[in-house]
This record gives C-alpha cells, sequence and structure tokens, in this order.
C-alpha cells in the first residue's frame, strides 16, 4: 500500500493544507536521506544508513507512507543483524519506493 488514508486523516486531522506542507518537507528529507545513505553506503557508514533507515521508517509510519515504513524497517532490521551486502539492493527498492509514492503523491495533489 502506497499510502493509508486513514492514517494520513489521523495525522493530519483531515487537513489538506497541512498533508501538502508535511508531505512538502517529508519529500525533500527522503531525498536528502537516500542521497546520504549511497554515499555513506560508500564509505561504510551502515551505522548511519541504520538510523536514516529508523528516521525514514518512523516519518513515513506517521504520514501512512505504508511500504516505504516496511522497506526502512527491513533495512534497519538487516543492518542490526550485521547482515550489510544487500545494502545498495535496500537503498535502490527505497528509491524506487519513493518514486511511486511521489509520483502518487502528485496525482493527489499532495506535491
Amino acid at each position: 500500500m502506497l499510502l493509508d488514508p486513514q492514517v494520513l486523516r489521523q495525522s493530519c486531522g483531515d487537513d489538506e493544507e497541512f498533508a501538502r506542507e508535511l508531505f512538502g518537507e517529508y519529500h525533500e528529507r527522503v531525498l536528502e536521506i537516500l542521497s546520504g545513505a549511497r554515499a555513506a553506503w560508500q564509505e561504510g557508514r551502515h551505522d548511519d544508513i541504520r538510523k536514516v533507515a529508523h528516521e525514514l521508517k518512523g516519518s513515513s509510519l506517521t504520514l501512512g507512507a505504508v511500504e516505504m515504513a516496511n522497506l526502512s524497517r527491513g533495512l534497519e532490521d538487516m543492518i542490526k543483524a550485521g547482515q550489510t551486502d544487500d545494502i545498495p539492493n535496500c537503498l535502490d527498492s527505497l528509491d524506487q519506493q519513493s518514486r511511486l509514492l511521489f509520483d502518487h503523491l502528485k496525482g493527489l495533489s499532495y506535491l
């Protein structure tokens, strides 16, 4: 599920303008996180990736971006378990999911 409308309504109180503000900030932060995570991968900073995956999980859950939250949780858990070989594939999945989500949000006039 790209976006859970019930969670979004709870977070934003049915305030469309507030939802647009939140998603604008979320969009910028996701782009920063994904770019920074790729740089961290190149430098072997796995714990930094785990931290931003945790942040992304939380913000995604708050806004109802269910699949982004699930992918972020998976990345965070994988790193906690010391399994780092698949980080690039996880980042690719997050990148792809973010594009799908942002296209969906644009269609809903949130971006």
